[in-house]
């Protein structure tokens, strides 16, 4: 079980009334996030989010593309693809 970092792309969907995973549109991992698309704003919340999801630590996920658009790249270390990928439920998961 190898637990380096995978890489997620993550469609956000600014303004939102609540958090919520909405599931997958292809590779893009579909996010409503309460706040507006600002890097400043957005980033923390997107990162607090995922982490909370995963059940790990916050600084285990970082935005690191993207910034300021819809689409965002994000790192996630210290999970196995297998325990991302059942969490996400998305079976075919690559790792990175």
């Amino acid at each position: 079980m190898r637990l380096n970092k995978h890489t997620l792309i993550v469609q956000v969907l600014p303004n939102a009334p609540s958090n919520a995973l909405l599931g997958w549109s292809g590779e893009k991992l579909k996010v409503r996030i309460q706040a507006p698309l600002e890097d400043r704003l957005m980033n923390p919340r997107l990162e607090r989010f995922l982490a909370a999801y995963l059940e790990i630590p916050v600084p285990q996920v970082e935005v690191v593309d993207g910034f300021g658009k819809r689409t965002r790249t994000v790192e996630i270390s210290g999970l196995s693809a297998e325990r991302i990928a059942r969490r996400l439920d998305k079976p075919d998961l690559v790792a990175s």
